[in-house]
């Protein structure tokens, strides 16, 4: 069986046409054995669509030249490995290429492109791609090969190529904005080609190049619209500042409103400026009216050099102590009689000021008195001693407090302390008592008074005899006389009556109506018709 085997190969070999190297022989023996042993068996004959019985060979071959007949199917086949190709069957090298019968090998139908044996497929060699035509550079998706320029060039313009990742990226710095790489500007801004700068979305804000960040700008805050000041603050250009009205300004310096006049103050209340205290604006500075000065808070009168005004004093006060002003000169001056020492005003030598001006110095214990124009004693009643510029109350008297006054029971005469006599007498230095100033009267020491000697009276010139409210003394007659002619004076009651039963009729002693008086019985008789 093995010899038939053998002989049978050789005989295939030999009588091929194909002229392609057949590596399933072994399938092909083992096909036509089954053949044989079919025709040996006197079995049927039938070999399909595909084949044909080949007498002379005693067994069914295919139609198509090179082709393998399969007894069991009934079909026909390229050896394992191969394809058919229209003509015949050739090694089979997968869609992607085709067998070269000169080259004896596969090749690929891309030009340029190499065969893998392994997965029977075709691709460009390693570092190129297919680009449809040919094998060209392998740049990536983001660039292609420029057979120009000999290099892989961005799809996208200004885009630089990394050989090594096969990737376009922008140049450090910048981004692609969807046209062309511009400069990063980060997610709050965007490049501006006008003004060639990164500009914020936001209107108003500031672009910070290093964050790559936006921000409203000195002190200001975004509101949804745009960039502004907090409440009471204003923007100047630069920065947010306090809102000082139109007459003010915001100095840096100062940290504070400051008026755009010179000299005006600011009141943050009202937001506006006025010159401080009754000054006005002259069109140049803040100035004080005519014949005033500026002291630094107010408009106060011009005192001059030599002087200050005193708030306190309303008026100008001298510098110098002491030195009076003269607001017609605007000058100082120690006052009359005083000279300035370095210190102050003061007298010459012996005088002192009374505060109007210098005078004898008259101690402590007296002053001088411009009327008398000499020194006088403070406490009334002293007298002043020159020598020793002291006062003391004249001999015998003693100060009680208000005034010189002689011990107790004596008065001053103006020399000396002498007994007091009263109202009504005066002391007797010869006779050394008192004695009574109405000639005639008599002295009571201690009642201090004098009066007539007991059953007299003082008419006015001495004194008399008490004659009543009725009657008068008589010096002629020696006697009391009744002041209404015709009376007649009583000594006991000092008092005067008409006589007898007379009555006073407002002019004279008369008798009662129908009776006439007897002047020799003293009394008034009646009548007989």
């Amino acid at each position: 069986m093995l010899l038939k085997r053998v002989l049978l190969a050789a005989l295939l070999s030999l009588s091929s046409v194909n002229a392609f190297p057949n590596p399933n022989h072994a399938n092909d023996l083992e096909a036509r054995e089954a053949e044989d042993n079919l025709v040996a068996r006197g079995g049927n004959t039938d070999c399909g669509s595909y084949a044909s019985w080949d007498k002379g060979k005693n067994r069914c071959v295919c139609k198509d030249n090179g082709k393998v007949y399969d007894s069991k199917h009934k079909t026909c086949n390229c050896p394992p490995g191969q394809v058919w190709y229209g003509y015949g069957c050739v090694v089979d090298c997968g869609k992607q290429a085709h067998y070269d019968k000169w080259q004896k090998k596969c090749i690929c139908n891309n030009n340029g492109q190499v065969y893998d044996s392994k997965s029977k497929t075709c691709s460009c060699p390693p570092g190129k791609v297919w680009n449809g035509k040919s094998c060209i550079q392998d740049c990536g998706k983001d660039a292609h090969y420029d057979s120009n320029q000999k290099k892989c060039v961005c799809n996208n313009k200004g885009e630089v190529y990394d050989s090594k990742s096969k990737t376009c990226s922008c140049p450090p710095g910048q981004v692609w904005n969807g046209k062309q790489c511009v400069v990063d500007c980060g997610k709050q801004a965007h490049y501006d080609w006008h003004q060639k700068k990164c500009v914020c979305n936001n209107k108003g804000e500031i672009y910070n190049s290093q964050s790559k960040t936006c921000s409203c700008p000195g002190g200001q805050y975004w509101n949804g619209k745009k960039c502004i000041c907090p409440y009471g603050k204003v923007w100047n250009g630069k920065n947010c500042i306090e809102d000082c009205g139109k007459d003010a300004h915001f100095d840096w310096n100062q940290k504070k409103c400051v008026c755009n006049k010179n000299g005006e103050i600011y009141n943050s209340q009202s937001k506006t400026c006025s010159c401080p205290g009754g000054q006005y604006f002259n069109g140049k500075k803040c100035v004080c009216p005519y014949g005033k000065v500026w002291n630094g808070k107010q408009c106060i009168e011009d005192c001059g050099k030599d002087a200050h005004f005193d708030w306190n004093q309303k008026k100008c006060v001298c510098n110098k102590n002491g030195e009076i002003y003269n607001s017609q000169s605007k000058t100082c001056s120690c006052p009359n009689g005083q000279y300035w020492n370095g210190k102050q005003c003061v007298c010459p030598y012996g005088k002192v000021w009374n505060g109007k001006q210098c005078v004898e110095d008259c101690g402590k214990d007296a002053h001088f008195d411009w009327n008398q124009k000499k020194c006088v004693c403070n406490k009334n009643g002293e007298i002043y001693n020159s020598q020793s510029k002291t006062c003391s109350c004249p001999d015998g008297q003693y100060f009680n407090g208000k005034q010189c006054a002689c011990p107790y029971g004596q008065i001053w005469n103006g020399k000396q302390c002498i007994p007091n006599c009263g109202k009504d007498a005066t002391f007797d230095g010869n006779q050394k008592k008192c004695v009574c100033n109405k000639k005639g009267e008599v002295f009571d020491s201690k009642s201090l008074t004098c009066s007539c000697p007991s059953g007299t009276v003082w008419n006015g010139y001495a004194c008399f005899q008490d004659c009543g409210k009725d009657a008068h003394y008589d010096t002629n007659q020696k006697k009391c006389v009744c002041n209404n002619k015709g009376q007649v004076f009583n000594s006991q009651s000092k008092t005067c009556s008409c006589p007898g039963n007379q009555y006073w009729n407002g002019k004279q002693c008369a008798c009662p109506y129908g009776s006439t008086w007897d002047s020799g019985k003293k009394t008034c008789k009646q009548n007989s018709y």
